[in-house]
């Protein structure tokens, strides 16, 4: 069995192979640019400042994601008792 990690998006319980940044779904939330920017830099500079700050941007970009889609279920929900 392969050992795995868990998933650096809050409340996600995917676990993920241990040279992956994140799960599956949540790495699908990553724009295309900065997929590309962690792949490059894994692959020439991996754990130098250029790929950290590339991982740490996609994490940021899928929590600003899943915030923005939380306040839109918010902001749509009806009021209670309605």
């Amino acid at each position: 069995m392969q050992p795995s990690k868990p998933c650096p998006i809050t409340q996600c319980i995917a676990s993920m192979a241990p040279w992956a940044l994140m799960c599956r779904t949540h790495w699908a939330m990553v724009p295309r640019p900065m997929q590309e920017a962690v792949n490059h830099y894994f692959r020439s500079r991996r754990g130098g400042p250029s790929h950290l700050k590339a991982c740490r941007q996609a994490i940021e970009a899928v929590l600003k994601q899943l915030a923005d889609e939380e306040q839109q279920r918010m902001a749509t929900r009806k009021p209670y008792g309605d």
